[in-house]
């Protein structure tokens, strides 16, 4: 669970951006996009140099002729303010977070399991409608041990991947991060961070603040990898991170959202990029390279599958590319954008897991990497 630490506009409630002309109240210091008060960037900009500029609600309490109204029951949705404890939110004072399912920022400490009270009333009609949404989880191996007419080999492999899936938990970032400070470094020789960012130029600061959370905490990642970057070829850009080289594939270049991958790694990791792990079709894209070190190698894969690819011809030309990799160690992560929560015999999840399954690769995550209000799904993996 990313702990954020932005602002959101006081009148739309949507997150404000370093690309976003803004002004703030120099008496409550809420902010507010230019946009929303119908006020043009250049009187935005002229009014924030005199540093005098108060809101609407400021001047209403200073001067009481202004005859204000506010309804109860839409003000905390409209303004900036926590929808739990009903108090103002300050991004220079609290940690906050994400509502899992409605997405609604509250403070970190008003959450029930990283829900707002709203939604934990909305799923809370019994304890195990709350349990499902948070811990459901994927495991096709299950019954492999009670199946007599499994080969070896499948029932060596299922047995791995039965173990690791079952031993798979959703944890926050404070427990990761005293889980890393209590083992040696030894234990951990790689360490991978995934995220959809769903656009540079929206988010890319926002995962820079997470980082740098993290590197405080002393908790180091080897390998940042970032899937939808959006990121074009013709606009310049200052996505870096401090001690961290990058490779990328470019989004392409008429399609305005959807595409592009960046892998971010640490400067003293022998690691570079290949062209025979760097993929693009109209099924899926991959961005890979080859970290060697300790008289290993190993083969890092960035993918995401297009949401419109027809899984059936998608997973010919898939798995043909792993046919063609497979025969060194590799670790491939991303965005699969299949459920694995839907593992029956009949349907793409099991197939897809099973095929890993025959190229000796093993899933390790099986809870829900996506929740939604009315849906939980596990489409993104390692």
């Amino acid at each position: 669970m990313n702990v954020i630490h932005r602002d959101r506009c006081s009148h739309c409630n949507k997150m404000i951006y370093l690309h976003n002309v803004m002004l703030v109240c120099n008496l409550d210091n809420r902010v507010f996009h230019s946009s929303c008060l119908n006020i043009s960037n250049s009187s935005a900009y002229e009014l924030m140099q005199h540093g005098a500029w108060k809101c609407l609600d400021c001047l209403r309490s200073l001067f009481p002729f202004y005859d204000y109204f506010i309804d109860n029951d839409n003000m905390y949705k409209t303004f900036n303010y926590c929808v739990t404890c009903k108090k103002l939110l300050s991004p220079t004072k609290d940690v906050m977070i994400h509502c899992s399912i409605c997405k609604n920022t509250i403070h970190k400490s008003c959450s029930l399991n990283f829900l707002c009270t709203e939604c934990c009333h909305t799923i809370n009609n019994d304890e195990d409608t709350l349990n499902s949404v948070l811990t459901d989880h994927f495991n096709p191996f299950s019954n492999l041990l009670d199946n007599d007419d499994e080969d070896t080999q499948d029932l060596y492999l299922g047995t791995i991947a039965k173990t690791i899936l079952d031993s798979c938990k959703l944890i926050t970032i404070e427990e990761y991060v005293s889980i890393v400070s209590s083992k040696s470094t030894t234990e951990t020789p790689i360490s991978f961070f995934t995220l959809n960012i769903n656009g540079c130029n929206s988010n890319f600061y926002e995962f820079v603040a997470t980082h740098n959370f993290l590197t405080a905490s002393k908790t180091i990642f080897d390998f940042y990898c970032l899937l939808e970057t959006n990121i074009k070829d013709d606009v310049p850009n200052d996505y870096v991170l401090p001690g961290y080289r990058n490779i990328n594939l470019l989004s392409i270049s008429n399609k305005k959202k959807g595409s592009g991958l960046t892998i971010f790694f640490r400067n003293n990791l022998n690691f570079t990029k290949s062209s025979i792990l760097t993929k693009r079709n109209k099924f899926f894209e991959t961005l890979g390279g080859i970290l060697s070190g300790n008289n290993r190698t190993y083969q890092i894969i960035l993918f995401y599958r297009f949401h419109s690819a027809d899984f059936s011809k998608f997973s010919e030309r898939f798995f043909s590319f792993i046919d063609s990799i497979a025969s060194q160690p590799t670790i491939i992560c991303g965005d699969f954008n299949i459920d694995m929560f839907q593992t029956d015999i009949a349907g793409p999840g099991f197939e897809f897991c099973n095929n890993f399954l025959s190229k000796s690769f093993t899933p390790l995550i099986s809870k829900a990497t996506r929740v939604a209000k009315n849906s939980n799904t596990c489409i993104d993996n390692m």
